[in-house]
C-alpha cells in the first residue's frame, strides 16, 4: 500500500513531479528506462500526491531513504534533495 492505495508487487520506474505545495509520485510500468524520460500517464500504475516539506538539513545529492519502520509494516520512502523533503508513506498489505 502506497499512501493508502494498492501497488501490486513488481518492477516500476519512479517519477516525482514537483508542484508548489504537493508532489505527484508516479509508479510506472516502463521500468527499463534510463535518464530523464517523461512519464507516460498511460503506463502509470499508481499516482499519489504527497506534500513537499522543508528539510531540516540540505542534501547535496538526491537521496532516497526509508525511514520510521515499525512492527506493523509501515514506513516512509523519503525523497530528499537540497532543502526539499518528500515523504511517501507505505504499508505492508
Amino acid at each position: 500500500m502506497i499512501h493508502g492505495k494498492e501497488l501490486k508487487a513488481g518492477k516500476y520506474s519512479l517519477y516525482a513531479i514537483p508542484g508548489e505545495v504537493n508532489w505527484m509520485i508516479a509508479f510506472n510500468s516502463k521500468w527499463d528506462r534510463w535518464g530523464a524520460m517523461a512519464p507516460g500517464t498511460e503506463t502509470d500504475v499508481l499516482r499519489v500526491e504527497v506534500p513537499a516539506n522543508n528539510a531540516a538539513q540540505p542534501q547535496e545529492s538526491f537521496e532516497i531513504t526509508f525511514a520510521d519502520p515499525d512492527a506493523s509494516g509501515t514506513a516512509k520512502m523519503n525523497l530528499h534533495w537540497d532543502k526539499t523533503l518528500v515523504s511517501v508513506p507505505f504499508q505492508k498489505k
